[in-house]
């Protein structure tokens, strides 16, 4: 969901604090609110070192790595705090999401 988009184009610049967000809904179109969500954060780049970084959340952004949901929208979030050291400005990171169920997503978003 914005403002992240599909195709990996999402800039956004380092310090600031980026709400991940997305909807499930079970096979009749409601929504699915009992469902645990986490989020893991990479770099995108080659050479980058692997598996970093990891989620570090401060001030406006959500503490550890489990997404919210958010009962008036329908949907779980996660507020990602690029203040971290490791969040480096021109870089791509891939924003993985793994649910419950072992199902995983992902998405990428680059800084400046």
């Amino acid at each position: 969901m914005p403002p992240l988009t599909s195709n990996g184009n999402g800039l956004f610049k380092r310090g600031s604090t980026i709400p991940v967000k997305f909807k499930i809904s079970d096979l009749d179109g409601n929504p699915v609110s009992d469902c645990l969500a986490t989020l893991e954060v990479f770099y995108w780049e080659q050479g980058a070192e692997d598996g970093l970084p990891q989620v570090v959340s401060y001030s406006n952004g959500d503490l550890g790595d489990t997404f919210r949901y958010d009962a008036n929208n329908d949907n779980y979030i996660f507020n990602l705090s690029t203040k971290p050291w490791e969040y480096l400005g021109s870089m791509r990171y891939q924003i993985v999401v793994t649910l419950d169920d072992g199902q995983q997503f992902d998405i990428c978003f680059s800084l400046k």
